[in-house]
């Protein structure tokens, strides 16, 4: 593997991204623009993310080096949301288990959100936790919700109105509702079809009362059928807009990678990376 910029590997940051439909691999240097690499991981269906992911450490070179930083990005839809002044870290797996169903073999982490004033809580699999530090004893473990989240609610001041922000991926809609830096909703949603997208982004609308004429709704991600999409929410919805991480983060190359996750871009340039 080529990697541009410093030729010290150990100046960089490596980001792994973890998720049922393949692993992504990430390096990056924050002072240096152009010192970006991804390589895309497919995994087999048949056997598990440890597995592949074990399979990932004995094949892929850049898994086996020190880093000045490594940063795991779990995508799972399972986790659960709560108040900063809520949070006792004691009962952190009591509380997310009212939610979901006890897992043998899990351990419940947490990130917290300073900006949202939260916690989201969120399960891992021990043997996969116990690989990577195996590896990288010091990496930092990120759901996937997390950057994104601190992300929208900056974008949620921009205006006075009320936003709604629609980030599809691994067929999955994550959706959250700001009233200016206050969130309001947060869910994840399956997201096999574009009537399912319509359906469900209508129907939190409508509960939670949003304005049609004034509210905004937000889009980004891997939109399937997005004229389709796009033409139908606007039949009810008048401020329907695409977010495009290129214009987004102006200048920064990460940014310009269609194949690169959105939570990816909103974790390597918007999460200080000390």
């Amino acid at each position: 593997m080529q990697v541009t910029g410093s030729n010290n590997i150990t100046a960089y940051s490596l980001s792994i991204r973890l998720s049922a439909d393949g692993f992504s691999f990430f390096l990056h240097t924050p002072s240096q623009e152009d010192s970006f690499t991804h390589i895309q991981y497919a995994t087999k269906s048949t056997i598990s993310i440890t597995a592949n992911l074990k399979n990932a450490f004995q094949s892929e070179d850049v898994l086996k080096r020190d880093y000045q930083r490594v940063n795991i990005i779990l995508c799972d839809s399972r986790y659960t949301i709560i108040p900063v002044e809520e949070f006792d870290e004691d009962k952190a797996e009591e509380i997310f288990c009212y939610n979901y169903p006890e897992e043998t073999g899990t351990m419940v982490m947490h990130n917290v959100l300073p900006k949202n004033k939260a916690v989201i809580l969120f399960s891992v699999d021990k043997n996969t936790e116990q690989l990577i530090r195996e590896h990288h004893p010091n990496c930092r473990f990120f759901h996937q919700m997390t950057s994104i989240a601190e992300h929208f609610f900056e974008k949620s001041y921009v205006g006075s109105t009320l936003k709604m922000f629609v980030y599809q991926h691994e067929r999955c809609s994550d959706i959250f509702v700001f009233d200016r830096g206050r969130l309001q909703f947060t869910n994840t949603f399956p997201n096999r079809e574009t009537d399912d997208s319509i359906y469900y982004y209508l129907y939190i609308w409508k509960q939670l009362g949003l304005s049609q004429e004034n509210d905004e709704m937000h889009l980004v991600g891997n939109l399937r059928d997005r004229k389709r999409l796009l033409t139908e929410l606007r039949k009810y919805v008048r401020k329907v807009y695409l977010i495009d991480p290129a214009m987004e983060f102006e200048n920064q190359k990460i940014a310009e990678k269609e194949d690169v996750a959105y939570d990816a871009k909103t974790l390597l340039l918007c999460t200080p990376q000390q």
